[in-house]
C-alpha cells in the first residue's frame, strides 16, 4: 500500500469511538411505532400440522409399486407412475389388461436381475480364484528364488564360519580357564 491509498484511507475511515457532533444522532423514539418481534410458535413433537401436508398425494400399492413408470401394453409408450392415460395412445392404464402386463413385465425385469446378479457374483469368484493362483504361484517363485540365493550364499562362505571360530574361542576361553584354576599361584 503507497503513501497516497494510506492518505486515502486515512480521509475515508475516521477514528471511531465517542459520536462526533456532526454526526447525525437517531431520533429519540424513532422506531417506537414498530411492534416487537413476536415469538416464533414451537410444536410439539408429535405429527406436523395439517397445513403442511400435500393434499392429493397418491402412493403406489401391490406389486407395481417398485416400477418407476407403466408401460402401455398396446402402443409400448412408458407413461408416469400415477397417469390413467396413455399419453401415446390415449388409451386407459387403469384396466386388469394393462395390471397384468405390468406385472409380467416386472417379474421379467427382477428375473433378468436376478440372472445379471448371479452372473456377476460367477465373474468375482472366479476373478477371486485367479487371484488365489496367481498369489500361490509368485509365492513359489519367491521361494524357490529364496532358497537359490541361500545356497549361493552358503557355497561363498568360507569353511571356518562365524559358528566354527566361536566355538574354537569358547574351548581356548575354557582351556585357559582350567589352566588358571589348576595353577592358583601362576599369573600371566
Amino acid at each position: 500500500m503507497t503513501k497516497r491509498d494510506l492518505s486515502r484511507f486515512e480521509r475515508i475511515e475516521r477514528q471511531r469511538g465517542e459520536p462526533t457532533a456532526e454526526e447525525p444522532q437517531p431520533e429519540p423514539g424513532r422506531f417506537d411505532g414498530v411492534a416487537p418481534q413476536a415469538d416464533i410458535p414451537t410444536h410439539p413433537a408429535g405429527p406436523a400440522p395439517q397445513r403442511f401436508e400435500p393434499e392429493g398425494v397418491q402412493v403406489a400399492q401391490g406389486p407395481l409399486a417398485a416400477l418407476a413408470m407403466i408401460r402401455c401394453p398396446r402402443c409400448q409408450t412408458d407413461n408416469g407412475k400415477f397417469e390413467t392415460v396413455c399419453l401415446g395412445c390415449r388409451e386407459r392404464l387403469d384396466d386388469e389388461e394393462t395390471r397384468t402386463f405390468n406385472e409380467l413385465l416386472l417379474e421379467l425385469w427382477r428375473e433378468a436381475q436376478a440372472t445379471e446378479r448371479e452372473a456377476e457374483a460367477q465373474k468375482r469368484d472366479e476373478h477371486l480364484a485367479q487371484l488365489a493362483q496367481v498369489k500361490a504361484e509368485h509365492r513359489a517363485q519367491y521361494e524357490a528364488m529364496a532358497r537359490t540365493v541361500a545356497a549361493k550364499i552358503h557355497e561363498r562362505l568360507p569353511a571356518d564360519s562365524f559358528d566354527e571360530r566361536v566355538r574354537r574361542w569358547v574351548e581356548a576361553g575354557r582351556e585357559w580357564l582350567v589352566k588358571r584354576l589348576e595353577k592358583p599361584g601362576d599369573k600371566d
